[in-house]
């Protein structure tokens, strides 16, 4: 733990840092656990399907049928993804207790109320220490994303599973019908979307804040696209006006619509069935 003091007696400008103590690091034991019963949970749901697989290959491959069940079995998709997942975060929080030791422990040995030492010199390693926390903090941030990933896996999953009942699988089987009209609505809609934000971006990314990058001009189109709301600059340009306007009747009005006649077009055929 660090301490920063500014003198009151001091030159203006000067002050000190001391290190006071190392923060003890929460017991892990209910992580352990949980840690277990999903690797277990896993092990035993790729027991299973590749049980199933064995059965199911007869006498093909065994190789061939494991490579097309990855393309449609999900299960097996979701199983191997949070295991690696898993194992990625034990090895991530396995190794951090040491590494942050390390850190820290070198952090107290800094010699902050030795004269002899310049300033520079303590800064340097501090930077350094800070350097390599920033990195691993990136690793957690990268672990954090896989997870989120393999929580939407398992939520397809939990979305497939409902087929299972006949008339909660309206929803499954809609989606799983209007498959190929919703990848090529979603190209469409990319062209139509991503074109008008290089538009918008070009235009006003000197005049607006909402369109100073890319990124940002896309996450602005969201916005409109989600609430409605405009901005008041609209009314003293016309360019932006012509924006909104065509923005407005291309992708709200036209491919909105149409996204949601192919949803209904289908559940009508479904539910028909």
């Amino acid at each position: 733990l660090l301490v920063a003091e500014w003198p009151e007696t001091s030159e203006p400008g000067r002050w000190r840092l001391y290190t006071v103590k190392k923060i003890a690091t929460g017991k892990i034991g209910v992580w352990v656990i949980t840690a277990a019963l999903a690797y277990v949970t896993c092990f035993y749901v790729l027991a299973i399907d590749f049980t199933r697989l064995l059965r199911r290959a007869g006498s093909r491959s065994i190789a061939e049928t494991a490579v097309k069940a990855l393309y449609f079995e999900l299960d097996i998709v979701v199983s191997i993804l949070v295991t690696v997942t898993l194992t990625l975060g034990v090895s991530y929080w396995a190794a951090m207790p040491s590494v942050f030791d390390a850190t820290l422990d070198e952090l107290l040995q800094i010699p902050w109320t030795d004269g002899t030492v310049p300033e520079e010199a303590n800064f340097a390693v501090l930077q350094r220490m800070a350097d390599q926390i920033i990195k691993y903090h990136c690793l957690r941030e990268w672990l954090e994303f896989a997870v989120q990933i393999s929580l939407y896996s398992i939520l397809a999953r939990m979305v497939s599973s409902m087929s299972a009942h006949p008339r909660i699988a309206l929803f499954a089987d809609t989606l799983r019908a209007a498959q190929s009209e919703i990848v090529h609505f979603s190209i469409s809609f990319a062209v139509l979307y991503f074109g008008l934000g290089l538009i918008a971006w070009l235009t006003f990314g000197g005049l607006m804040d909402e369109f100073a990058t890319y990124s940002a001009t896309l996450w602005t189109q969201f916005y409109i696209f989600s609430s409605g709301q405009w901005f008041d600059a609209w009314e003293n340009d016309w360019r932006l006006f012509l924006y909104i306007l065509v923005y407005v009747l291309l992708v709200y009005f036209c491919l909105l619509q149409l996204f949601l006649a192919i949803i209904v077009e289908t559940y009508l055929v479904v539910s028909q069935v």
